[in-house]
């Protein structure tokens, strides 16, 4: 029984964070919507980031690094959860160095650009700024 209420105690969390992410994906559209003089700008220093607090600076594939090696997954999470508590609206999925060019084959930037999503929601649904209760 305790191991049911667990689950449930889990999946209710999740839920939370799913409608924190919605509620704050739609504030920002809505506040661009209804006052043209506001943008929304998306710049960062991702990869100097990432290269302060340990991952290798490789610049050949640059801040991939922090997706296409999981030992630096919650490190890019990290990266990205200071930007929102610094009062970003948005940020990037640091999926621009996974590319055929650098020497990704089709099915490793299919790969990896699927991780540098999931990274990314998964930091934005442990934001905490947008909390509208359960």
């Amino acid at each position: 029984k305790n191991h049911l209420i667990s689950l449930r105690n889990k999946h209710n969390t999740m839920l939370s964070a799913k409608r924190r992410a919605a509620t704050a994906s739609t504030d920002i559209f809505e506040r661009l919507r209804s006052d043209r003089t506001k943008v929304l700008i998306l710049d960062g220093g991702t990869g100097e980031e990432l290269f302060k607090r340990g991952v290798p600076d490789d610049r050949k594939t640059w801040s991939a690094t922090a997706v296409v090696k999981p030992e630096y997954h919650d490190i890019l999470k990290q990266v990205h959860q200071s930007y929102m508590t610094a009062g970003s609206d948005a940020i990037t999925t640091n999926s621009y160095g996974i590319i055929p060019g650098v020497g990704f084959t089709d099915d490793e930037v299919c790969k990896y650009v699927a991780t540098a999503g999931k990274i990314a929601r998964q930091s934005v649904l442990l934001d905490q700024r947008h909390d509208i209760g359960e």
